[in-house]
């Protein structure tokens, strides 16, 4: 005969030998005071009683005005805890971040890592209390909030789009481990791409770059439009890179330097003249007045390049001031890479083989460029034109 709940108030386990179910049944007092029956899943008569023990406790909280959804969610964290011997990872939305962002230090650039760490700590900034919620209480809205704190800071629509788009990432791995169900930023359509944005130097202003640079920064700046290569790159560049006997510059990256992918590039006839005039020993550096510095700050390798360019006369517009107080402008030494590809796509060479150049490439284009014979690249370099 099976057993069945009986009135006494006690929360109590039982077993149902009609339906032949191999799990005890909690009988216990629900919040209105009704006597209730519940399988525990629990095959263990003292993990089925602490469950049973739990839900009533809830149910007794309830019926007191004392249940918040804290204490409900400790209750039932002990609980499976204490009966299935299994930790719940608990991630707040303050723990989480710093999680992922301590793993993409090890996989990513030290820049990268930085950047990434940067927009987690605003985003958390922006907040508030709210960063000690679970994971999942984070809405659209918080995303919504944060990007419009960051435009009220000065940033451009394009940079709150980025931010928006790295703590996506963050949240698609949560996603992915099952520890949300949805993705909050998803919910929000990407900001309009900003009407002054970086542009691209012309030849003719390149020319005049050189004309007004001096020593190193020559080679530099003919390094930048000609390889497309990034400013600290450039700077800490060593004569190792430079073959000149199959007429190839090979460097690695500091953005690709943890994935470890090698850039190779022809030598366009200007650069390598350039470059011969000034050979040195393997391991020296190219331009060592700008080795091992700093690219930022008031006194770094930009604001210096900044300098270059007002002696030859150009001027470009200020796009925005950011929260620092720093001027973002329409040309900066980066714009070199920007003129790069842009003089490439002028002489015709398609997307992919910019992309193979200029470093952009995904892990599956890399590996399509690895084993590319390199007469198309030194085409598409040869299109450049000369200075």
């Amino acid at each position: 005969m099976a057993e069945i709940c009986s009135d006494f108030e006690m929360a109590s386990v039982v077993k149902d030998s009609r339906n032949r179910s191999p799990y005890w049944i909690c009988c216990y007092t629900d919040a209105t005071g009704r006597r209730l029956k519940k399988s525990t899943k629990h095959t263990n008569k003292k993990k089925a009683f602490e469950f049973c023990l739990a839900l009533e406790h809830g149910e007794e909280l309830a019926r007191n005005g004392a249940l918040s959804e804290a204490r409900l969610r400790k209750l039932l964290e002990e609980t499976f805890e204490r009966t299935s011997g299994v930790p719940i990872d608990n991630y707040s939305a303050a723990t989480w971040f710093d999680e992922w962002c301590a793993q993409k230090s090890e996989s990513r650039a030290e820049a990268t890592a930085e950047r990434y760490r940067q927009v987690m700590r605003d985003f958390l900034r922006s907040l508030g209390p709210r960063a000690d919620l679970p994971l999942e209480h984070i809405t659209s809205q918080d995303i919504r909030a944060y990007r419009n704190a960051e435009l009220a800071g000065g940033k451009s629509n394009g940079t709150a789009n980025i931010s928006v788009k790295i703590i996506s990432t963050a949240f698609n791995r949560a996603l992915r481990l099952g520890k949300i169900k949805l993705n909050p930023c998803h919910a929000l359509d990407s900001l309009p791409g900003d009407t002054a944005e970086r542009s691209t130097f012309t030849p003719e202003q390149i020319r005049s770059l050189i004309n007004a640079a001096a020593g190193d920064w020559k080679t530099a700046i003919l390094i930048g439009f000609y390889t497309g290569a990034r400013l600290s790159d450039i700077a800490n560049m060593r004569w190792n890179a430079i073959d000149f006997d199959d007429r190839l510059i090979t460097f690695l990256p500091r953005k690709t330097k943890r994935t470890k992918k090698v850039l190779v590039l022809p030598l366009h006839l200007n650069l390598e003249a350039a470059l011969l005039k000034q050979r040195g020993l393997p391991l020296a550096f190219i331009l060592p007045k700008l080795a091992g510095r700093r690219t930022g700050g008031a006194h770094g390798l930009s604001a210096e390049f900044g300098a270059i360019m007002e002696r030859a006369e150009i001027r470009p517009r200020i796009i925005r001031h950011t929260d620092r107080g720093r001027a973002n402008k329409t040309l900066s030494f980066h714009s070199l890479r920007h003129s790069f590809n842009s003089a490439l796509a002028n002489a015709g060479v398609g997307r992919e083989l910019r992309q193979a150049l200029t470093g952009h490439a995904s892990e599956k284009m890399n590996e399509i460029y690895t084993h590319r014979e390199l007469e198309p690249l030194r085409a598409a370099i040869a299109a450049l034109p000369r200075l």
